[in-house]
Parts: C-alpha cells; structure tokens; sequence
C-alpha cells in the first residue's frame, strides 16, 4: 500500500488498464454469449415442436428410435433357422416296426425331418418315404418327393435314425404329409405333421383279425347282470363284474382293492366312483363308492359281496362293428 501512495495516480490507472478487460469488451462478449444461447434454444425449441408434431414425447425419445432397431422378440424375430421337437413317442407302422418324429429343422432354404426307427426285423427295411406339404385348408403347397431310406447295419437290435431332407422351407402354419412304404412299395402309415396345432395324426388300414364269438359271449354274459336294478349300485355291479371277468381267465378270483378298481377303471372310466378310506396300517387308499351289497374289508384290503347268486347269459350278438380298434355291440 505505501508503494502505491508514492507512485502518480496515471501510472496506477494505467496498471489497472493491463490487469482487467474494458468495460465494452465485456459487453461484447455478453453480447455474443447470448447470440449463441439463443441460436441453441430455438434450434432445441425447433426440434421439440418436430418431434411433438410426430408422436414423439420429446427429442431425446425421437432420436433414441431413430438409432435403434426394434425390439425383436420371439423365434421368428430372433432365430435365423428354426428347431422344432416334435414327439419322442413311438409311432407303431407295422407289426415290430415303431417309427418316432422327433425333430424338424428349417434352415437356409431347406427342411430336415429326422425319425428313429425301431424295428424286430428286416422285413419291411429298407423304408421309402413320399412327402408332400399342405396348408391348413388342405391345399397342396408342394407337390411329394421321394426320398430312399437307409438301409441299417446287421443288428440283433435294429434302431437307427433316419435324415428326410427337404429342398424347401416349410412355413410355421403348415402340414407335412409323410407316407411311409416298406421295401416292397406297401404302404404302412401316413403321418401328417401340423405345425400350427402341433399334432401328428396317423391315417392307413390296419390289418384286421377276427375274434372268437365264443369267447366274446362269455365276456356279455358277465355284463348282461347290468340289466337286473334289484338292490345293486353301480359299485356293486362293477365288484361282480371284475370278479366274473377274472373267471373267464383264471381259476383264481382275486378280490383285492387294486385288482377290482383297476378292472372298474377300465371298463367304467370316469363314472367309477372312488372315496378315500384307511386301510390296516392307516394309509389312505380309493374305495369304490356307494356301494350297498358290497362291503370293504380293512383287514385284507378286499372287496367282498354278500351275495354271489346271480348269473347271466349272452344268447346271440344281433349286431356288431369295428372302428378306430373298438368294438361296439
């Protein structure tokens, strides 16, 4: 401070002049600061009113879905080929000869169809295959392609896996049609494959074997008591009709619990009705239900039936059909 009261007042000005801006300077600058902000905030302002006139929530938002490519999402979206598991339950052609659809694969322009064969023997190998492709509807997309099946190793176990390749993709809402031929152009089965529903439906004739009439009255005559209504529930008529039918069979009649409720379930289906019982050891166990001549034996886990008096007889089969492996009379 005393140095500067011994110096003139014009060279502190002039100091001062070297040491800070003018004040036009600042102005200037001011000047063009705010020139530039303002350029920013009607460009910003500019794409705001663009980006809301579009459906866009601000510009920031736009521009994110300008840079971006869509949310794929799904197999056709995200996979470039397709891989699909059809079935790995055996599929029976012929008698000995089991055929499993297991896999379908799409892939650069061509489709796979890979089957496991399981056969006793070689009589119906090596296989021949016709395939064609349909729509829904039943329209031939394309026409059938034969393709030769190999011929498999001498196995005492012959199980093999066939590759059927196709020359064309087949589409996510169509019907392969496979017709499957044995080594003498026989033809076994068709599976058809939809893609859309998921199923596979076998179609072709199965050879047909007559039956014993015989053997099949002796069968009616246990159900011909289903015609007396005296005293019997529905229970009751199925513990004497799983007992009779055992006898057509075997000299020796069970009557356990699980023996009668299986053959119950077979015939009656879900109109056997069960409850739930302990049996000797406290563990619960199905009962027949509603039973009124027919008692449940805890101790032995049977059935019994007070009385065993009734017997019936199948004179003559009026009429008699076959369809789809059932036989109705």
């Amino acid at each position: 401070m005393e140095e500067n009261f011994n110096k003139k007042p014009e060279q502190i000005v002039k100091k001062t002049s070297k040491q800070e801006p003018s004040t036009k300077m600042k102005k200037k600058k001011a000047k063009v600061a705010v020139i530039t902000l303002s350029t920013i905030v009607v460009l910003f302002l500019g794409l705001q009113v663009y980006a809301s006139t579009n459906g866009y929530g601000n510009v920031f938002f736009m521009i994110k879905n300008l840079i971006t490519t869509g949310n794929p999402a799904g197999e056709q979206e995200i996979f470039s080929d397709k891989d699909i598991t059809l079935s790995y339950k055996s599929i029976e052609v012929a008698e000995g000869l089991k055929i499993q659809a297991n896999r379908l694969e799409v892939k650069d322009g061509k489709t796979k169809i890979y089957l496991s064969i399981k056969s006793e023997s070689y009589n119906h190998l090596p296989l021949k295959y016709d395939i064609s492709t349909t729509d829904n509807t039943g329209k031939l997309i394309k026409d059938k392609t034969r393709s030769m099946g190999i011929a498999p190793e001498n196995d005492d176990d012959i199980s093999y896996q066939e590759v059927i390749t196709l020359d064309y993709e087949v589409g996510d809402n169509d019907i392969i049609v496979i017709k499957i031929i044995d080594v003498m152009d026989k033809e076994l089965r068709t599976l058809e494959i939809n893609l859309q529903t998921r199923e596979i439906t076998i179609k072709g004739e199965k050879d047909f074997e007559k039956i014993s009439q015989i053997e099949l009255k002796k069968y009616l005559s246990a159900f011909s008591l289903l015609n007396d209504k005296s005293n019997y529930t529905v229970s009751d008529n199925m513990i004497e009709i799983a007992t009779k039918i055992q006898a057509i069979d075997n000299s020796k009649i069970l009557l356990k619990r699980e023996t009668i409720n299986e053959i119950a379930k077979q015939i009656y289906g879900e109109n056997a009705k069960f409850e739930t019982k302990k049996d000797s050891q406290g563990k619960d166990v199905e009962v027949l239900k509603d039973m009124r001549v027919g008692t449940y034996e805890t101790l032995d886990d049977t059935y019994d039936l007070m009385e065993h008096d009734r017997e019936g007889k199948c004179l003559k089969i009026e009429d008699i059909e076959f369809e789809n492996d059932i036989y109705t009379v």
